[in-house]
């Protein structure tokens, strides 16, 4: 019940055009059943047959989320696994089959019951048309004010063949970026100085506050804070 309101909190307070939405923007929330009727790609099984390290997925377990779809109409308790190698969908079917979602998806709302956390991902073609260098692929939101923070796990594949030998070890490498959406603008940043360049209005105070910040924070929840407290500048 908690994940069904975090769902609904964003759907009529925010979107990713920065417009203000209402609940009557959005269809009624449907169920999975009417979600299998649609069309979608069986998974090649051995496409990954030889990875030895690293994963294209945010999570291998099948997770419960909610699909946001181009037409805003919403699909509840969809079984899925987030391809982010490859910006795919991975669900499973009524039969239990894994599939690869054809409709166009724009945003997904995961639950992980393990850690008690809920994940909102926007995909780029959500965003404003206005937007600029705004980079394809999936972007997990993080915080949402004057200036928005996300995140990207930016995956690559690896290839390695042993010397004499036809078989390919296959390894998937994962980076995480972080983006400040500010003025129709994606701009990546790597440590909390950075926001500096992008509120030189700011600059003053965002030293003092960077003085006081916690090293023992995690540089992610420091890239938290020090947006959050951007956002809360006038």
């Amino acid at each position: 019940m908690r994940f069904f309101f975090f769902i609904i909190s964003f759907l009529i307070t925010y979107t990713c055009e920065a417009q203000p939405a209402t609940r009557a923007d959005f269809q009624d929330i449907k169920a999975s059943s009417l979600f299998y009727m649609r069309d979608g790609i069986p998974v090649m099984t051995k496409s990954y047959e030889e990875l030895m390290e690293g994963s294209p997925y945010f999570t291998n377990d099948w997770k419960k989320a909610y699909l946001v779809l181009a037409d805003k109409q919403i699909f509840k308790d969809i079984s899925i696994k987030l391809n982010l190698l490859d910006n795919q969908i991975h669900y499973l079917d009524a039969r239990g089959n894994e599939m690869i979602a054809v409709p166009p998806i724009k945003e997904i709302f995961i639950s992980d019951s393990a850690v008690e956390k809920n994940y909102r991902f926007v995909h780029h073609t959500a965003f404003s048309p206005e937007i600029k260098n705004i980079q394809a692929g999936w972007y997990l939101w993080l915080i949402t004010g004057k200036a928005d923070l996300y995140k990207m796990y930016y995956k690559t594949l690896n290839k390695q063949r042993l010397y004499g030998s036809a078989t390919t070890r296959q390894f998937i490498e994962t980076r995480e970026k972080y983006f400040v959406l500010f003025q129709n603008n994606f701009i990546e940043i790597k440590k909390p100085k950075d926001l500096s360049k992008i509120f030189p209005q700011n600059a003053n105070e965002l030293s003092v506050f960077l003085k006081k910040i916690s090293n023992q924070l995690s540089s992610e929840d420091q890239l938290i804070q020090t947006v959050e407290f951007i956002n809360s500048l006038k």
